[in-house]
């Protein structure tokens, strides 16, 4: 509706610009690590750094939402996360070898066991970065958007407002792909590109802050930051009450199985392809990353389409029919890739020789 009509694109804008910002770090940590670490140092990265840290970044968050207005938090978490990617393009990359830890071979060679989390410690400042984009998801998206979103629109609105946020989130995620091929450097210095990164990283930073003071003055401020104390109460026995609604539902029980059973299958696919990509490219962090941004091209392109389609297909077949696709497409797709990998020299002859590159 016309009255809606400024509310909901600020709110789209918004999600756009989150989503573009996480694009392209997510594009940009992988080529980190890659690059310089080798991919299987992801798998440590996620174990040993994202997890613990995320969940000090969601203790904190919780803490500051105390004692800051709606719109502060999450103005101080936009500026939180964006200094420390300005501070790694300034001084952690250019000083990369000064900043390393010498950790012995001896005592590496007393705990193979634990290689990974020494070359990780070795290198924090990779590490560091990587935990910051995947911070920024858990933060910025899933938190801090999220609730400002449920805080503003009604449940009638939610159902007409939430699939299109999802198609604003895959055009963000689509111009960030093309914008990060774009950014590439020529040559096998990274930092130019790094460069490039973090200057746009730092004007969506500001589009964010400035998206975020014109919906406060769309909604009303006082409505914008409303919080009260028994609200405050409520949020927290009911937090309570759902702990002990989900060890005792199944369905959510089979819901986290499910959510599990994807993330399994989707990193040991991306794990196999990641290291090919490595193996390709000889580490070479602007092939990587160049590479890297197109498939990202390709993959947002096919997500804004699967939003349409989604809708049609929830609408005319059944929700178990619906949910069955994604699995059966990961099967098919992940079994072929590993089928090529199984079998790369007839793979190649196969594609006639084409080239990835």
């Amino acid at each position: 509706h016309r009255y809606e009509l400024a509310r909901f694109l600020c709110i789209a804008v918004l999600m756009f610009l989150i989503a573009y910002i996480h694009s392209i770090l997510h594009i940009s940590k992988d080529v980190l690590v890659i690059s310089h670490l080798g991919t299987e140092s992801i798998s440590a990265i996620k174990m040993y750094a994202v997890l613990p840290t995320s969940m000090i970044f969601m203790f904190l968050y919780i803490k500051l939402s105390d004692k800051l207005t709606r719109s502060q938090l999450f103005q101080a978490a936009n500026w939180f996360f964006i200094s420390y990617f300005v501070l790694f393009a300034l001084v952690f990359y250019p000083h990369r070898e000064a900043l390393s830890i010498d950790i012995s071979d001896a005592i590496i060679l007393k705990l193979p066991s634990l290689k990974y989390f020494f070359k990780i410690v070795s290198n924090w400042y990779y590490s560091l970065f990587y935990v910051f984009a995947e911070g920024w998801v858990v933060i910025m998206l899933s938190v801090s958007f999220w609730q400002t979103a449920n805080h503003i629109t009604t449940i009638e609105e939610s159902k007409r407002f939430y699939p299109l946020f999802g198609i604003s989130a895959g055009v963000g995620k689509m111009i960030a792909s093309i914008l990060s091929a774009n950014f590439v450097a020529k040559g096998t210095n990274w930092q130019p590109t790094l460069n490039n990164v973090t200057i746009s990283v730092v004007m969506v930073g500001v589009a964010i802050s400035i998206c975020l003071f014109i919906l406060e003055a769309i909604i009303g401020k006082d409505i914008f930051n409303l919080t009260k104390g028994h609200l405050k109460n409520k949020s927290k026995e009911s937090f309570k009450d759902s702990l002990k609604y989900i060890a005792s539902s199944k369905t959510i029980l089979l819901i986290t199985a499910l959510l599990l059973c994807y993330n399994i299958s989707l990193n040991l696919v991306e794990g196999v392809w990641k290291k090919s990509i490595e193996v390709l490219f000889d580490s070479s962090a602007n092939q990587i990353h160049h590479f890297i941004s197109n498939v990202d091209i390709c993959i947002s392109t096919l997500s804004i389409a699967a939003a349409f389609v989604g809708v049609y297909i929830l609408r005319t077949l059944k929700w178990r029919t619906s949910a069955l696709i994604t699995p059966a497409v990961v099967f098919l797709v992940g079994g072929t890739f590993f089928l090529f990998m199984f079998l790369r020299e007839a793979a190649y002859l196969f594609a006639l020789q084409t080239s990835a590159i």
